[in-house]
């Protein structure tokens, strides 16, 4: 699981490191590498899903390769790519209507990602199937994500000490180029371990859900308000680029 993850990470942090050289050249480079980062962490999620699921059921051999791992990540790339800007709209348009819908949307969709992988429902459906599985257990869901965070945070928090430790030790400022990337190698080796524990952990909660998931959950409700959220959240980006352009331009 490490393995899978490390491939876009280290693209990543070799981008950021890059940019603690302030040079036009290191700059383009930087911006080139985060690219392709950001193109191997979307293809990265469905892969690393993918493998989690073929090793509980078994259906792995035993052998889990990036070549095969990576090649089922970019089958799905375009899918994830599709249903993550769908829920970053429904998000926009559920925030209008203050903070609460939106964390109550984002917990019945939380599982949106392992459908779309295990069961291969996409777009809406990939939403839906989530609330069917999320419908009666809302709080657990939203308690055991909960505690996710704060596990993540706790990790965050514990090598942000040790950079801290290891700069008052050998001497050198927070603000020094070998203190980025004494920070960038902690951060890279915490994201080995945090990510696929996520992944893991999360997987476990969705087989979970979906082993006890509710009969008969009707998603009427829950489509149409996906849809008003949709619609209001395409029209508050369009408010909002409009209101940009309209400040530049009067700038």
């Amino acid at each position: 699981m490490a393995g899978l993850v490390f491939v876009p990470l280290i693209i990543m942090y070799a981008g950021n490191a890059l940019l603690l050289v302030p040079d036009i050249t290191t700059v383009i480079l930087s911006v080139f590498f985060s690219l392709i980062g950001m193109i191997a962490v979307i293809a990265m999620q469905p892969a690393i899903i993918n493998a989690i699921h073929s090793i509980s059921n078994g259906s792995s051999s035993g052998t889990i390769t990036l070549k095969s791992q990576y090649a089922v990540g970019f089958r799905y790339f375009w899918a994830v790519v599709f249903v993550a800007v769908l829920q970053a709209v429904i998000l926009t348009g559920s925030v209008m209507f203050f903070v609460l819908p939106a964390i109550i949307i984002s917990i019945f969709s939380s599982m949106y990602l392992f459908v779309l992988v295990i069961e291969d429902k996409r777009g809406f459906s990939a939403f839906t199937e989530s609330y069917t599985l999320v419908a009666g257990r809302w709080w657990g869901v939203f308690g055991r994500i909960l505690f996710l965070g704060i596990f993540n945070s706790i990790g965050y928090i514990i090598v942000a000490g040790l950079v801290l430790i290891i700069e008052t030790i050998i001497g050198i400022d927070s603000k020094t180029v070998l203190s980025s990337l004494i920070n960038l190698v902690f951060h890279l080796g915490l994201s080995l371990v945090l990510v696929p524990v996520s992944m893991i952990y999360i997987y476990g909660l969705y087989r979970s859900l979906k082993e006890t998931r509710l009969a008969d959950v009707s998603t009427v409700w829950f489509k149409r308000w996906l849809v008003v959220f949709v619609i209001i959240g395409v029209l508050g980006i369009i408010a909002l680029v409009g209101m940009s352009g309209g400040f530049l331009l009067s700038s």
